[in-house]
């Protein structure tokens, strides 16, 4: 008797967290603009449901449950809603309680914080690029990991370590990478970033559509077989080389121009320094339908930047650390910046192009 009472219970959980999660997809794929307040709803729940779910699944019972790994599978894909549909027009300032993120543990050294845009008007993050900041604390270096289908291209706007591992399993791969710098770790290559410094650090990736769901994990048990079983040769870890920009009133400005599963993306890192203008901001090419999104970092060890954005609209547009602007193909004739405060100010800035 308790033991059906209590699968009866058990059909009727799994029911209910099915209807929760098919909802939850459905408003997501049919609301066009959704506000703040909805992006977070929905993530706080698919976080409680996707940490039960992960619970049940252990239990010798339910662990073969295949309704159980669907609603698991169904929970992944909702917590890739991209929240740059919450935005509406040609531009758009995201502030910081509107931008994705989440805590990303590290069980040796605590925590590294990332944040996520996508670059595109699809309801999901995986269906098209998107932009993910990783801000790693002090002397953190993440996991190794490799992709199966995607190059990983990876711009550090503090100095930053990577980590390509060959056949021997050592790093024959050392790369040092000062601010601006990117590196590219070819796909199935394994490999690791590191914070070298005693100062919380930045990178920058553009992931695209298929990078979210092809990660593979790696540990020193495992890292051994996966090298061994994996053609070795093609593992690579080198510096991508930019296009050196002459911008008047920018310290710095390189671009990179990178393509990968046939889609091609450009990205510009400028250093403007305090009480500094850049008249003509070059964007060069959005592709229709997508935005251009740029952000503000400070240099290391400093704890504010900002930076106002000019161009085809009345009132420049003040962006500050934390902060997204998104600018439709409206603006790829460029737009201007001015830097007002007393710190240097980096400008990243990201798009996908035809």
């Amino acid at each position: 008797m308790i033991d059906h009472l209590s699968k009866r219970l058990e059909a009727e959980d799994l029911s209910r967290v099915e209807d929760i999660l098919e909802a939850m997809k459905r408003r997501i794929v049919e609301v066009s603009q959704p506000t703040i307040d909805d992006l977070w709803e929905r993530r706080l729940i698919t976080r409680h449901l996707r940490t039960r779910i992960q619970d049940l699944l252990t239990k010798p019972d339910i662990g073969n449950s295949d309704g159980w790994k669907k609603c698991l599978r169904s929970a992944n894909f909702i917590s890739l809603e991209n929240f740059t549909r919450q935005i509406d027009g040609d531009m758009a300032l995201i502030g910081q309680s509107g931008v994705k993120h989440h805590e990303y543990a590290i069980p040796q050294d605590g925590t590294e914080r990332r944040t996520y845009m996508g670059l595109h008007r699809q309801p999901f993050d995986h269906q098209g690029l998107s932009v993910v900041v990783a801000y790693k604390p002090t002397l953190h270096e993440q996991p190794y990991h490799a992709h199966s289908r995607t190059d990983e291209n990876s711009l550090a706007v503090h100095p930053t370590t990577g980590f390509a591992l060959f056949d021997n399993g050592l790093p024959s791969d050392i790369t040092k990478m000062k601010p601006g710098e990117m590196i590219k770790f070819r796909k199935g290559t394994p490999h690791t970033l590191k914070n070298p410094t005693n100062l919380l650090s930045a990178d920058v990736s553009v992931k695209l559509p298929h990078a979210l769901d092809d990660r593979i994990s790696l540990s020193h048990a495992n890292i051994g077989d996966y090298i061994s079983s994996n053609p070795h040769p093609n593992f690579r870890g080198r510096k991508v080389r930019p296009t050196i920009k002459d911008t008047a009133g920018a310290n710095i400005h390189r671009r990179y121009q990178i393509e990968d599963l046939d889609q091609r993306y450009r990205v510009d890192y400028l250093e403007v320094g305090p009480g500094q203008s850049v008249e003509h901001f070059d964007i060069e090419g959005i592709r229709r339908n997508t935005y251009a999104l740029m952000t503000i970092f400070a240099p290391q060890g400093s704890a504010n930047a900002e930076i106002y954005v000019g161009g085809d609209f009345p009132t420049p547009q003040r962006v500050e650390l934390g902060e997204w602007l998104a600018m439709s193909d409206k603006f790829q004739d460029g737009v201007s910046l001015s830097n007002r405060s007393d710190k240097t100010s980096i400008v990243y800035l990201a798009r996908e192009i035809e």
